[in-house]
This record gives structure tokens, sequence and C-alpha cells, in this order.
């Protein structure tokens, strides 16, 4: 995939930015200042440097447009839509959550009010069982201590805490959605619980590129938690079945885009992840151990390993089940 243009790619480029009513902003397209953008399809746009929660990308349409994930904190979610503005004059539409997470739906405020939410039908109560009694948490903190009291203890952070709203979805869906967006149209695709009881993966046919929230996590250990009930063997199933579609772009929920290869990885990542719990199952070492143990030997390369005891819990639990 580009991630420069060259003179010829830009000439396109502007051709596709007047169909579209776009204006022409050829540093929108440059990283070094922020969040910049890579046109990774037809009309479709990635997010590079956001470095504010789980990664953006948004179709443009002549109707409209369309985003994947609001990002963690409204402020820097600004200035995405602030990209958005610069590369097309209509409106954002839609915003689809890929899920519950923080990191994900946090940036909500950011975002044009008048834009629809649409998201799984089981991602309603988790944002009111995870997600809004941190926000409500603040609030309580602000009328009880004070602003002055919370700007120290939460320094630059604070503004971005003060402006956080979680907005739930307008519109849901269960099993599938389909979303049209002038000539394109959006697939919303609810697999089963892997990640999370609600993730969703968001197909574009036209573009033959797909978000999958966080059901990849590009060169980093993925967060796989008891607590969101994460079902790895139905993950694992998920990422091979989506493997075999005619797809060129992948965005992962974290991590750098790619092409299928991505899914597959983290399909290989997981089955090694269970192949390698599934020698400790009814070993009486306790599970910081075991994950040191299996840490050391398969996954030193990888990111973020502090979730990864709890990645070697889970697993030992959907082992359980799937003996039962």
């Amino acid at each position: 995939m580009k991630t420069v243009f060259t003179t010829a790619a830009l000439l396109c480029s502007l051709l596709i930015l007047i169909s579209c009513g776009r204006k022409s902003q050829d540093e929108i397209f440059m990283p070094g200042n922020g969040p910049y953008l890579e046109e990774i399809a037809e009309n479709l746009y990635y997010v590079h440097d956001f470095n504010n929660g789980g990664n953006i990308c948004f179709l443009v349409s002549k109707t409209g447009v369309l985003v994947v994930d609001a990002g963690y904190y409204p402020g820097p979610t600004s200035e995405v839509s602030v990209l958005i503005d610069k590369v097309t004059s209509k409106p954002v539409k839609y915003i689809v959550y890929t899920h519950c997470h923080t990191d994900h739906v946090g940036g909500v405020a950011g975002w044009p009010e008048t834009a629809e939410i649409i998201a799984h039908e089981n991602l309603p109560a988790n944002l009111k069982k995870f997600v809004l009694p941190g926000v409500e948490e603040f609030r309580d903190e602000l009328e009880k201590y004070g602003e002055d009291s919370l700007r120290q203890k939460y320094g630059d952070l604070f503004r971005e805490k003060y402006s956080t709203e979680i907005k739930q979805p307008g519109k849901l869906f269960s099993e599938a959605k389909i979303i049209k967006l002038g000539k394109y149209t959006v697939e919303l695709h609810y697999p089963g619980v892997c990640h999370t009881t609600d993730n969703i993966l968001v197909w574009f046919p036209a573009q033959k590129a797909v978000h999958t929230g966080d059901l990849i996590f590009n060169g980093r250990h993925p967060f796989i938690s008891k607590t969101y009930q994460a079902n790895v063997i139905n993950w694992i199933e998920t990422l091979k079945k989506w493997s075999e579609k005619d797809i060129e772009a992948v965005i992962p929920g974290h991590g750098e885009p790619g092409g299928k290869d991505l899914l597959i990885e983290q399909a290989d990542y997981l089955s090694l992840l269970v192949m390698a719990v599934e020698e400790y199952v009814g070993s009486e070492n306790d599970i910081s151990q075991v994950a040191a143990e299996i840490h050391g030997e398969y996954f030193q390369d990888y990111e973020y390993s502090s979730y990864f005891n709890s990645a070697v819990e889970l697993v030992m639990l959907n082992l359980a089940e799937q003996a039962q």
C-alpha cells in the first residue's frame, strides 16, 4: 500500500477530490504534524499518527461520510474531524462503533452531533456496565473535590475527561446490517463473541477493505479479558473465515493497516497461544507463572505484555468450557 503519493497518483487523487466536492489539501497526506491521512482504497481513508485510542477510518461519498470508531478523547478526535472537512464538504452521516471499549467510543463528543451512531445490539448494555461508570466517577470527583484539585490530579487529561460524553447508539442490529452511502454499501457483521460480546467487522465491498476493530492488534499482544467474556476459539475461527474473502486492505483496531496477511497472522498468534496454554491444563502452577513461561518461549517480540496474564487466564477458561 502507498504511504507517499507519486506525481501521477496525486493527479488522480485530485480528480477524485473534485468528483466528491472535496478541497485539495496535499498536506493532510503528509506525516510530521500530527494525524494525517492515507487513502488506502477508493475514497476510503485511514488516519495515521492518531495516538488517541483505536484506529479510525472513514468512507467519503457524494452524499456523506461514514466514520468507523470515535477515538478515546474528544479533543484529539476533533482534529480528525478537521481533516475530514479538508477532504470533503459532505457531512459525517454515520459513526460506527466496532465495540464498547472506551478507546473506541470515548471521543464521540468530538464528532458532529448530527451523526447517527450505529452498533451491535449488545453494546448499549456494555457501555452502561463498563464505560459509563468511569465517566460518572469523574463527575462525582469533580463535584466533591472541585476543578482545581482534579486539574492537579489528572494534569493534561483533565480537559479531555471533562469534555468526555459517552453517547449511546441510535441504531442497533443483531447479525448484520447494510448501510447505503451514495454509490457505496457498507456491511456490518457480528461474528459472535470474540474480543467482546458486541464486536463487529466493518466491510467495504467496493474497496475490498475491512476494519476489524480489536479482532486484530497488529504487532502487539491483543487485549483478551475474562471481564469482557472473550472467546478465543471463536475469535480464531472468525479470522480464518474472513481470511478466505477477497480482501486487499485490513485496518486493525490497533497497529498499522496491511493486507489479508494481518488476518492470518492474528489467527496464528491466537492458535499458538491456545496450543501453548493447552500444555498447562491441569498444572498446579499459578497463572502468572504459566504466562511468564509461555511469553518467554513464544511471544517476546510483542508489545504490551501487561495484557498477557489475562489472556492466558481467559484461554484456560475457554479450554475448560470447550471440554465440558
